[in-house]
């Protein structure tokens, strides 16, 4: 069945659009900067690539070029079949002019260039290249192939530079504040910083250098590794950073608890040596006695705690935090001491307020029986009423005479 001037016109369309496509993605792709990097067009200076990046690229390039060459053959190709159209006969033989144009779009009527062969490879009687015939369809074809392979290759270095240049450019800011850090450190608490804390990050930053050159050159390859050797390093210095400030912190909070405990200790000694004092008055030759701290004793440890505390104001907080844990061991012995001292000392005041409260009870009762009055029962009671209301009281003697009386009584009932 013969094919009529509106199906080629169909047809030709088509091809026309096809062609339309092509060119718009041809468009897009030189329009996009990382190509016009690569290959050193509109004004960008070309990337001096290096290693997998510039095998990879140089074989993209080598497919766009055919790309060009093959889409320019097409464009004539299918330019030719529509003057053809457009010289139509109105009459005669259209049919066959028709068939003309439609064996002319299909058939093998494109001329393209097959690749040199080596020199070293030629005869003398042999040509270096030729031309090898093949169809619209099968050129537009290859062509597609090329497209992907090389778009493949330019988006693959569009990620990488996307990716890796904008976080070496955020490492190397992050660089600038930690510089700060290190300098303002460095003028509040000489000593505390590490050694060579600067020359690391001066380090840091050089491998920073280092590897946008080598993102710059062979981001291919770039991408297939981390950022690790580079990232690791400036870490580990924002970390020290951290921590020393960190333990500046909990060194402060534990220099102010550490005040706070001292007055604790300085109110139980107080209390301590008042309870001692009322002891050694009111009591005679009392057991368990427990002498209070020494000022002597508390001297040294608020002068010890005076000296971290100048100690850390240098800076030097890594030493304090240790002579901090020594200190407060100290202290938590002087505290326990303290403690120990006044529920000692306090026994034997709360032994003789046991005495006087049994003796009031014995005199009540004697009282209400009448017996109050009687001999021996009221020598008895003057006895312990004086022992155990002057000072000091004999309390073995008190409770010795106490025990007595408690019997005496117990007897007239």
């Amino acid at each position: 069945m013969a094919i009529t001037s509106a199906q080629l016109d169909e047809l030709l369309k088509d091809w026309q659009q096809k062609l339309g496509a092509v060119s718009q993605n041809l468009y897009d792709l030189d329009n996009l900067p990382t190509y016009q990097r690569l290959a050193g067009t509109s004004g960008m200076p070309q990337a001096r690539l290096t290693g997998k990046t510039q095998t990879l690229v140089a074989g993209a390039m080598s497919d766009l070029d055919r790309l060009f060459q093959s889409f320019e053959l097409l464009r004539q190709t299918v330019d030719q079949a529509k003057e053809m159209r457009d010289r139509l006969p109105r009459f005669g033989k259209v049919d066959e002019k028709i068939a003309e144009i439609i064996t002319f779009l299909s058939a093998e009527s494109i001329e393209l260039p097959v690749d040199a062969s080596p020199l070293a490879s030629r005869d003398l009687g042999v040509v270096a290249s030729h031309f090898q015939k093949v169809t619209p369809i099968s050129v537009l074809i290859t062509m597609s192939k090329l497209f992907q392979s090389a778009a493949a290759v330019i988006f693959q270095v569009d990620a990488a530079w996307n990716k890796l240049e904008p976080q070496l450019l955020l490492l190397y800011d992050q660089t600038r504040p930690i510089e700060t850090q290190i300098y303002q450190l460095a003028q509040q608490y000489p000593g505390a910083l590490p050694e060579g804390l600067q020359k690391q990050l001066e380090q840091v930053r050089s491998q920073i250098k280092s590897a946008q050159i080598e993102i710059d050159r062979d981001p291919i390859a770039a991408a297939e590794t981390s950022l690790v050797d580079v990232e690791a390093p400036l870490n580990a210095i924002v970390l020290t950073i951290t921590e020393l400030a960190q333990t500046r912190e909990q060194v402060a909070q534990s220099l102010d608890a550490a005040q706070r405990s001292f007055q604790r200790l300085e109110t139980l000694n107080t209390e301590s040596i008042a309870k001692f004092t009322e002891l050694r008055e009111k009591v005679l030759n009392p057991s368990g006695l427990k002498a209070p701290l020494t000022q002597d004793h508390l001297s040294g440890l608020h002068q010890w705690l005076n000296k971290l505390q100048t100690t850390a104001h240098l800076g030097n907080v890594i030493p304090v935090k240790v002579g901090l844990t020594k200190w407060q061991a100290q202290l938590d012995y002087a505290i326990a001491y303290e403690q120990s001292a006044l529920t000692s000392n306090n026994a034997p005041l709360q032994h003789r307020s046991e005495l006087r409260g049994r003796l009031l009870v014995l005199k009540a009762k004697a009282k209400a029986l009448g017996f109050a009055e009687e001999p021996p029962l009221a020598d008895l009671e003057q006895q312990v009423q004086q022992m155990l209301y002057s000072r000091p009281s004999d309390l073995g003697r008190a409770s010795t005479v106490l025990q007595a009386y408690e019997q005496a009584l117990n007897s007239r009932v």
